[in-house]
C-alpha cells in the first residue's frame, strides 16, 4: 500500500494525514529518514508522508496525487460523518517537522490508532506564536481544533477524543485494567529530577534523609507508616505488598536486579532506577486474561501495558520512556539496563507499530532540547 503524499509548510505547517498502511518492519523509531524534496515555493515542500511522521521515503510524481484526489466523486457516507480535526504541535528546530513534545506525540498517537483522518499542523513556537492567537490565545501546545472548536490541556483533549470518537466507529483506546494506566507514571518524573538536578550533593542528601523512592502519595505523616522508605521499596519490588498482579514471577532476577540498583552511586539515579524496574515488574507478571488461558504462565507474553493492543496508557508512557533512554544514554552514558527485558520487550513491540515508529521525533531533536537543561557532572 502506497502512502498518500503530503503537503507542507514551515511556520505552522498543515500536513494531511490520512490513515496511513501497514507498519513496515522493526526498525528503530527515526531510522531511515531522507531530507525533503524541496518544492518552488520558499516555504514549502512536497514531502512523503514518512518524512512528517519518522519514515523514510520519497516524493511521489505530481500526477499520483491528481489520481488520488477524488475530486469528481462523491465522499462515501461514512467519510461524510467524520468531523473535521486539526492538531497542532511543537516543531522541531528546522521550524518544519514534528518536534521534541512527548505531549504532543501522545496525541497524535491516539488520533492514528482511532483512524480517523486529521491534519497535524507544526507550529514554529520560534516564528510563528501568532498562529494559535485567533482560536486559542496563549495557549500551550499541543492545541485540537475539532469542527472548529479549539481543545487544550492534553488530558482534557485525550478525554474529549475518547468521547467522541467512541465505539462502534471508533477503537475504544481505554485500559481494561487500572494498574494498567498507572504503570510507570513515576518514570518521567524521577528522570527530570536526575537528569536536571544542578546540585549533585543533593542526591545524597536525599538519601540521608530517607526520602528515597517517595512520590507524593508515599510521603510519611501522623498515622501513616512510611511506605516511602527503603524497606518499603524493597517489599514492593519483590512482591510483598499490593496486588498479586504487580508480583516478580521470579525473586531470584528481582533480587538481581534490585542489588544492580543499589550499585549505582547517585540516590536519584537509583530512584530513578527503582521506577524502572517497578514497570519491568508489571509488564513481566500475567494479566488476569493470560492467566485464564494458561493458569500456569509465569512470565507474561502480551506486547503492551494492557494487553497487545496499544491504549492510551501506551500512548502516555512511550514517548517518554523514549526520551528516557536516548536522554540518559546521550548525556549520562546510562540508558534503560538491559537487564529488563520485559521493557525492552515493551520498546521493541511498540517500535514495529506505525502509531510510534511515525510520530517519534529525531533522537539529535531530543538530545537538542535537553543540552540547556541536563546537569553537568
Amino acid at each position: 500500500m502506497q502512502p498518500p503524499q503530503v503537503l507542507s509548510r514551515s511556520s505552522g505547517c498543515c500536513c494531511e494525514l490520512p490513515l496511513l498502511g501497514s507498519s513496515p518492519g522493526s526498525q528503530g523509531p527515526t531510522a531511515g529518514r531522507p531530507q525533503p524534496c524541496r518544492g518552488a515555493r520558499r516555504g514549502w515542500e512536497r514531502v512523503h508522508p514518512r518524512e512528517e511522521c519518522g519514515l523514510g521515503g520519497a516524493a511521489a510524481p505530481a500526477q499520483a496525487l491528481a489520481a488520488q484526489s477524488p475530486v469528481n466523486q462523491p465522499p462515501p457516507p461514512s467519510m461524510a460523518e467524520k468531523p473535521q480535526i486539526q492538531l497542532f504541535v511543537k516543531a522541531s528546530e528546522d521550524g518544519e517537522s514534528v518536534g521534541h513534545c512527548p505531549f504532543c506525540q501522545r496525541l497524535f498517537m491516539v488520533l492514528l490508532l482511532k483512524g480517523v483522518p486529521f491534519t497535524l499542523t507544526t507550529v514554529d513556537m520560534k516564528r510563528a506564536l501568532d498562529v494559535l492567537k485567533d482560536f486559542a490565545p496563549g495557549a500551550q501546545l499541543p492545541v485540537l481544533l475539532y469542527n472548529g472548536d479549539p481543545k487544550t490541556d492534553t488530558v482534557n483533549i485525550e478525554d474529549f477524543l475518547e468521547d467522541r470518537l467512541a465505539p462502534p466507529m471508533f477503537p475504544s483506546l481505554v485500559p481494561q485494567y487500572k494498574e494498567s494506566r498507572l504503570a510507570g507514571n513515576d518514570i518521567f518524573h524521577k528522570f527530570s529530577t536526575f537528569i536536571k538536578n544542578p546540585v549533585p550533593a543533593q542526591d545524597e542528601a536525599q538519601l540521608s534523609q530517607g526520602t528515597l523512592g517517595r512520590t507524593g502519595r508515599d510521603q510519611p505523616g501522623p498515622g501513616k507508616n512510611n511506605a516511602g522508605t527503603r524497606a518499603g521499596w524493597q517489599r514492593r519490588l519483590h512482591g510483598r505488598e499490593g496486588s498479586a498482579k504487580l508480583r516478580v514471577p521470579c525473586l531470584q532476577q528481582g533480587a538481581a536486579l534490585t542489588q544492580r540498583a543499589a550499585a549505582y552511586p547517585a540516590a536519584l539515579q537509583r530512584s530513578l532506577l527503582r521506577a524502572l524496574l517497578k514497570l519491568d515488574e508489571y509488564l513481566s507478571a500475567p494479566l488476569e486474561y493470560e492467566l485464564a488461558c494458561e493458569p500456569h504462565l509465569r512470565t507474561s507474553q502480551r506486547r503492551f501495558l494492557d494487553g497487545d493492543q496499544l491504549t492510551l496508557a501506551d500512548c502516555n508512557l512511550l514517548p517518554k520512556l523514549n526520551i528516557v533512554q536516548i536522554v540518559c544514554q546521550h548525556y549520562r552514558h546510562f540508558g534503560i539496563p538491559k537487564d529488563l527485558r520485559s521493557v525492552w520487550r515493551y520498546l521493541n513491540n511498540a517500535s514495529e507499530t506505525k502509531e510510534f515508529k511515525y510520530t517519534c521525533p529525531n533522537s539529535e531533536e531530543i538530545v537538542q532540547a535537553y543540552r540547556s537543561v541536563v546537569r553537568s557532572l
